[in-house]
């Protein structure tokens, strides 16, 4: 669990680095950007993986305090 709690963390870092991408994606593209299109689908592509990592460490989480409260409820049983 301080495993994924410490990756979690890690990766929650970045956050603002990613936010600092979508603002200079933006700004390229408002300005007509002679690669606009090129960097808008970088930045879609960075968005979506983002998206993926976040949702695939959200279900890691899920299951492993599933499987904790599940162990717990066997010891429980056990006394």
């Amino acid at each position: 669990m301080k495993k994924q709690e410490a990756i979690i963390v890690d990766i929650a870092a970045h956050e603002d680095r990613l936010g600092k991408i979508r603002v200079l994606a933006k700004t390229l593209d408002t300005e007509n950007y002679h690669s606009k299109e090129s960097t808008n689908a970088k930045t879609k592509d960075i968005n979506e993986r983002w998206i993926k990592l976040n949702e695939d460490i959200f279900d890691q989480r899920r299951k492993l305090l599933n499987d904790l409260q599940f162990q717990q409820s066997i010891l429980f049983y056990k006394k």
